[in-house]
C-alpha cells in the first residue's frame, strides 16, 4: 500500500545497506500496527561537491543545504514533491569527521548510511518503543543554517543499536516549519520521480532483523 500513489508518478527505491519496507502515513487503527512515513534517506561521503556532481550527472541536481549545528558536517538535498528527500552529507573540512555519528561512513565513502521516519509526536513514539523493549536514546536537538541565513531546527531520537538509522530508522520531528527544511528541488519538479517510497536493507541475519522490526512496529509476518 504505497502512500500517496499516482499512476503518473514513480518514486525512488533507495538501497541502503533484503528486507523491503513500504512507507505509510500513519497508524493503522484497526490492526494497531505502526505505518512508517519516510522522512529522508542519507548518503555519506568524504566530499560534498563530489556527491553533488554525481547526482547532477544523472539529472537530480542537489541544492546546497548548509552546515549542521554540530560544526562538523554539511549537507545538500534533493527534495521531492511528496516532501521526502535525499540528503547528501559530508564533512565541512576534508577528513574532519570526528563528532559525527556517521564519521566512519564519510571517511570510507560508504555512500548509503541512514534513513529517518517523521513524526509529530516524538516523545510518544519514544515511549512506545521503550515499552516494546526497543532501546531508544534520549531525543536530541539538531539544527542547520541554510545558505540564506535561516536557521532550521528539529529533534531526533536514535532507535535500536549501532549507527543511527543503519537498521531501524531514527525518528525526526520538526521544531521549525517543515517547508523550511525541505522543498522540491528544481531539477526534479514535474519529473517521473516524486519521492522516496521504499527502503531496502541488507542485513546479516534476516530472521533476527524481521523479528526486530516486528517487535518495534507490531508488523505481521512479512512475505519472503
Amino acid at each position: 500500500m504505497p502512500k500517496r500513489s499516482s499512476p503518473v508518478c514513480r518514486r525512488l527505491s533507495f538501497a541502503t545497506l533484503v528486507l523491503l519496507l513500504i512507507s505509510q502515513p500513519a497508524m493503522n487503527q484497526e490492526s494497531k500496527t505502526l505505518l512508517l512515513e519516510i522522512d529522508h534517506v542519507s548518503i555519506c561521503g568524504s566530499n560534498l561537491d563530489t556527491l553533488r556532481q554525481e547526482f547532477t550527472e544523472v539529472g537530480m541536481t542537489p541544492d546546497f543545504g548548509g552546515p549542521h549545528g554540530n560544526g562538523v558536517t554539511q549537507m545538500a538535498i534533493v527534495g521531492f514533491d511528496d516532501t521526502s528527500y535525499i540528503e547528501l552529507i559530508a564533512p565541512i573540512k576534508p577528513g574532519a569527521t570526528a563528532g559525527s555519528d556517521w564519521a566512519r561512513f564519510m571517511s570510507e565513502d560508504a555512500v548509503t548510511c541512514a534513513w529517518a521516519v517523521g513524526t509529530n509526536v516524538l516523545l510518544q513514539q519514544v515511549d512506545r518503543l521503550k515499552k516494546a523493549g526497543i532501546p531508544v536514546k534520549t531525543p536530541e536537538h539538531g539544527s542547520r543554517k541554510r545558505p540564506d541565513g535561516m536557521s532550521i531546527e528539529w529533534m531526533t531520537a536514535d532507535v535500536g543499536s549501532g549507527t543511527p538509522g543503519s537498521t531501524l530508522p531514527f525518528i525526526i520531528e520538526d521544531q521549525t516549519p517543515r517547508t523550511w527544511r525541505v522543498q522540491t528541488s528544481d531539477s526534479v519538479k514535474g519529473a517521473p520521480v516524486g519521492g522516496v517510497e521504499n527502503v531496502v536493507l541488507g542485513v546479516n541475519n534476516l530472521d533476527a532483523s524481521i523479528a526486530l522490526f516486528r517487535k518495534a512496529y507490531g508488523w505481521a509476518e512479512p512475505l519472503t
